[in-house]
């Protein structure tokens, strides 16, 4: 299977699991100079959205063209385990800069990365917070995704 095949079934298949056509990722590996194998990447994101356990932190990423703060919020960002969450504020404590809780959401806003930082698992300490209109069902879903299969394994 080619990479534009695995892209465009990949698509197919996005759009079917959202049931909204609405929602897009965007996927700019380029942008940022990142040397992601994207067939492979791909494959692994229909196995995470099946319900797989998936290891995304054996993709290397290339933030070097990124501001120091927000390579240290996205390198944090990636120790947070499948099926756990954490908040802003909470991540802002980790990177030693306790009262940072909108700088980090700034900074994971501008995620070059969906999936391998995982964003999603980043939430407001009273709410969901993060992404707003469609984006914010995504996050919903991709949480509801990890918490239910974080419960078999």
């Amino acid at each position: 299977m080619n990479t534009d095949t695995i892209c465009e079934y990949t698509l197919q298949y996005l759009n079917n699991w959202f049931n909204d056509n609405k929602i897009k990722i965007n996927f700019n590996f380029n942008a940022y100079g990142g040397e992601i194998d994207l067939s492979e990447y791909l494959y692994d994101l229909l196995e995470y959205l099946s319900g797989e356990i998936i290891d995304f932190n054996k993709y290397e990423t290339d933030l070097s063209s990124l501001p120091e703060f927000t390579q240290t919020v996205f390198f944090e960002t990636r120790k947070i385990h499948y099926g756990k969450t954490i908040t802003y504020g909470e991540l802002a404590d980790c990177i030693g800069k306790p009262n940072a809780a909108r700088a980090v959401g700034q900074a994971l806003s501008k995620n070059p990365y969906p999936i391998i930082i995982p964003c999603h698992r980043v939430v407001g300490k009273n709410k969901i917070g993060g992404w707003f209109n469609t984006r914010t069902e995504l996050k919903k879903k991709l949480l509801m995704l990890e918490a239910c299969n974080s419960k078999i394994y």
